[in-house]
């Protein structure tokens, strides 16, 4: 029993680690601002894809749409701004007013 101990220790420490720490890395790579990468517009927040809101809420994501360029991407989920409000999501309609 100890040596299956041993193992499952020697294997967390030679992987595990390493799984772990390239998570942390690649998080730490995702832009957390609200500005394209490409252009640096302001980007606005989308809905998440259908049966990856959960994934996206655990690792603290969201997705992005820059007006500009029209790059979709994903991005750190804003913090909270001072008087508690963020701003909403945009849905998969668009509704345009009939102008004439």
């Amino acid at each position: 029993m100890r040596m299956i101990l041993e193992l499952a220790f020697c294997a967390f420490v030679l992987f595990g680690t390493k799984v772990i720490l390239g998570a942390i890395v690649v998080w730490w790579l995702i832009p957390a601002d609200s500005r394209c990468l490409s252009c640096d517009a302001p980007v606005i927040p989308l809905e998440p894809w259908p049966g990856s809101a959960w994934l996206l809420r655990v690792f603290g994501l969201a997705r992005r749409w820059c007006m500009e360029c029209g790059r979709e991407s994903v991005a750190r989920r804003e913090p909270v701004r001072g008087d508690g409000a963020r701003r909403t999501p945009l849905t998969g309609s668009v509704n345009r007013r009939a102008t004439g």
